[in-house]
């Protein structure tokens, strides 16, 4: 399965591919790191939101025995979801506001990720809910998973200090990480068969 994965996931190369070029951008032109920053927090957001409106829509939910009972309805789970992702945010934005200049940001190149953004989300919302009808979701995995995209920003803010070394390839090489661990991981660890599945858990309640 594993390597199924790696070798046929046309979204994972893409995702991999993208993050490359991003690498190889900065290498080039240092001050396309600020567009690259700005992008990746809006990206963040954007993931956080569609990610709230799943917990939310989840229609068959699968008994996850491995977290708490707060996380297996969707009600508590996305109101805590969007409180939690928000806050974390909040803080990123104070920093990335001192660290990012606006006067190198590609304006053009931004507005026109931002449309493909929105569009990725869009899809991949779509697949979910498609793939929810025969496929329960794990709301505790869903819950968790987005976090994976903050873990970039927060060890950019501590390498450099603690490693010596230059934070904005600390933060490509961790965003490039993170992407490619949450494509690989996310539909196995979030989706499960509807077979194996709690058939008292299918339907939730909405708190």
């Amino acid at each position: 399965m594993v390597k199924r994965i790696h070798f046929t996931d046309i979204s994972l190369w893409a995702v991999l591919g993208m993050n490359i070029f991003l690498i190889y951008s900065y290498i080039k032109t240092p001050s396309s790191i600020d567009t690259i920053l700005l992008l990746f927090y809006v990206q963040s957001i954007c993931i956080g939101i569609f990610n709230a409106l799943d917990i939310f829509t989840v229609t068959n939910a699968a008994k996850d025995l491995k977290t708490d009972n707060v996380l297996s309805t969707k009600g508590c789970a996305g109101f805590l979801f969007i409180f939690h992702y928000g806050m974390f945010h909040l803080v990123y934005y104070f920093f990335l506001s001192r660290v990012i200049n606006l006067k190198n940001i590609d304006w053009q190149f931004a507005k026109l990720s931002f449309y493909i953004l929105i569009t990725a989300c869009l899809i991949n919302f779509t697949q979910d809910k498609i793939r929810n009808r025969t496929e329960a979701i794990s709301i505790g995995s869903m819950f968790f998973m987005p976090y994976v995209r903050i873990v970039p920003i927060h060890l950019m803010i501590l390498a450099p200090a603690f490693l010596h070394v230059s934070a904005p390839l600390v933060f490509l090489v961790l965003k490039t990480a993170g992407d490619v661990l949450t494509q690989i991981v996310y539909k196995k660890a979030v989706f499960k068969p509807l077979e194996t599945a709690a058939k008292s858990a299918n339907s939730l309640p909405v708190l």
